[in-house]
């Protein structure tokens, strides 16, 4: 979401100035060069949302049974949150509603900030050659010894570039000397500093982020120090006394209303506007204060608390991934091993289980005679021998009891492959869908579901264990297609614990059913309840699923909708 990054940005630029601008005061105080605070500012401000923005997903591991909510196969973790936390949360669910309504302006956003950019990059353009045109009418002298181009209107200045780089109006050859000199020392203490390449940067940070008006502030703020820098090395070099601060103060008075600076390009210049001039001779006439270390104390806790307030404003990155949409924190691509009697998710495992198709539920017969069709989506755990544990069997969806009774007196001779982790075979917990249909199977299409075994025209069809889908042009089947990727979720909210559940010890599990849309996120109007060990988990889960985020299932690279069956297991340590 380009709008909520843009916004990030400028909050943490106007964050930063304020801290550059604490420091910059507390420099004063000692007399410290101040550049080098509004170089840093503008570096900050300009890579710091840019880090922000492609920085890589940060993987989160699972940890069974941990305090906190637990979401099963497809599933990540959150503790039991204490006020401070629920209040980001809540921050991040505005930001995410935020995010939804400004969805539309991502595309004009980006194309305003590409216009803005030409403009700044057009301009400086447009008055670099003017300039150069300029220059080659300049007369190029020796003045007191110092390599110079005469222009008749323009200067003094310091230019970037190859010499000579300081530029003298006319008008200065009929100055004094020691005047004209001082004049000198200023553009050549420019030009030895690389003050004109500072400025120039300063210049190419406003083409790359021109939208951000804190970036415009740190970058006049940079000219201004780059003046008073200069300004201390001058009058360091040529004695602090009081003769010498008010000969250079009337001599900066003097250029100042004779104008000339090139104001349009990013050089420095002696000659400034009024306002700058004033704070100029008002920094070299500055007495220190006898309060200094208390103002330096007051200045320093300022700067602290903002930075620690820049530190603490959340990123995009926490509701929003790099696409604009989906969540950048990701669920775990390996476990942590514990020991072997460890379950594991399907997301921790590398090999997960598959089933070796080679029993199937026999069909209860009386249904089968009245032609009752149902499915039962059973879960269990699948042992490192390929067996199910059938002490973990347990039906989160069944049409029919005796549908249910089918698939768990089949269930001891079933046999898959083991999930493995590292080449280390270890038990899996396993969501399986079982689908008692009448009709003969089909081909597979992206509307119908691929079924692995079929006995005639009646018989029981086991799909892969893994999320049903939903019938529809633009659900996607659960695995029968080789080029197909599954939804995803993403770990980045998940359901408060209810707080009297929690202090009373209250555990339990709510599997909960939804369809997953091609933008990642749930649609609410699909959202079913399988079970459910309390209404307060039901709440919570039902509060959460707004929040939660999830990469779109894909079918040749294509975004398709798909059914997601989505336990989530509320546990205290």
């Amino acid at each position: 979401m380009i709008a909520l990054w843009l916004v990030y940005a400028t909050v943490i630029g106007i964050l930063v100035a304020a801290i550059a601008a604490g420091l910059d005061r507390l420099a004063a105080l000692w007399r410290l060069p101040r550049r080098g605070i509004w170089v840093a500012a503008i570096a900050v401000s300009l890579f710091t949302p840019l880090g922000v923005r492609l920085q890589p997903a940060a993987p989160a591991t699972m940890i069974v049974a941990s305090d906190g909510v637990t979401a099963g196969p497809l599933t990540t973790q959150v503790a039991a949150e204490p006020a401070a936390e629920l209040l980001a949360e809540r921050a991040a669910r505005l930001a995410t509603a935020t995010a939804q309504r400004l969805a539309p302006l991502n595309r004009p956003l980006l194309l305003g900030w590409a216009l803005l950019s030409l403009l700044v990059i057009g301009t400086l353009a447009r008055s670099a050659l003017r300039l150069r045109a300029r220059r080659m009418q300049w007369e190029r002298r020796i003045v007191d010894g110092t390599d110079v181009l005469i222009a008749p209107d323009l200067g003094p200045a310091a230019l970037a570039g190859s010499s000579p780089g300081i530029v003298l109006p006319h008008w200065t050859l009929d100055m004094d000397a020691p005047l004209r000199r001082l004049v000198l020392r200023h553009e050549l203490e420019h030009r030895q500093a690389g003050d004109p390449w500072l400025l120039l940067g300063g210049v190419v940070a406003l083409a790359l982020a021109p939208w951000n008006v804190a970036l415009w502030w740190q970058v006049g703020r940079l000219r201004l120090a780059v003046e008073m820098d200069c300004d201390a090395r001058v009058l360091r070099a040529s004695g602090h006394g009081a003769a010498n601060v008010e000969r250079y103060g009337l001599l900066l008075l003097a250029l100042g209303q004779r104008g000339g600076g090139l104001l349009r390009l990013p050089v420095p210049a002696l000659s400034e506007p009024v306002s700058t001039l004033e704070r100029r001779i008002a920094a070299m006439t500055d007495r220190t204060p006898r309060n200094r270390w208390l103002r330096a104390t007051a200045l320093a806790a300022v700067a602290a608390t903002v930075a620690a307030l820049a530190c603490a404003t959340p990123s995009p990155n926490h509701v929003l991934g790099p696409d604009g949409n989906l969540p950048v924190e990701r669920v775990a691509s390996a476990p942590v091993l514990m020991d072997s009697n460890t379950t594991f998710f399907e997301f921790q495992v590398e090999e997960p289980v598959s089933p070796l198709n080679n029993v199937s539920p026999v069909y209860p017969a009386e249904l089968k005679a009245q032609g009752v069709t149902g499915r039962v989506i059973a879960q269990f755990v699948v042992d490192t021998d390929g067996t199910a544990d059938v002490r973990t069997f347990m039906a989160l969806d069944s049409d029919h009891q005796e549908f249910t009774d089918a698939v768990r007196a089949a269930l001891p001779e079933m046999r898959f492959t083991a999930a493995e982790v590292g080449g280390r075979k270890v038990k899996q917990l396993v969501q399986q869908p079982f689908v008692f249909d009448l009709s003969r199977s089909s081909p597979a299409d992206t509307t119908t579901l691929k079924k692995l075994t079929s006995s005639g025209a009646a018989g029981v069809t086991m799909l892969p264990a893994s999320r049903p889908a939903v019938a529809g042009d633009t659900n996607l089947p659960p695995g029968g297609f080789p080029n197909a990727e599954p939804a995803t979720p993403l770990n980045n909210a998940m359901p408060v614990y209810p707080a009297a559940l929690q202090a009373a010890g209250v555990t339990g599990q709510v599997v909960a059913q939804f369809v997953v849309d091609t933008s990642g996120l749930a649609d609410l109007g699909t959202f079913r309840v399988l079970s459910s060990d309390d209404p307060q988990f039901t709440a919570a889960v039902r509060a959460a699923l707004p929040r939660m985020r999830f990469t779109s299932a894909r079918v040749d690279g294509r975004k398709v909708r798909q059914l997601l069956t989505q336990p989530f297991q509320f546990s205290i340590k």
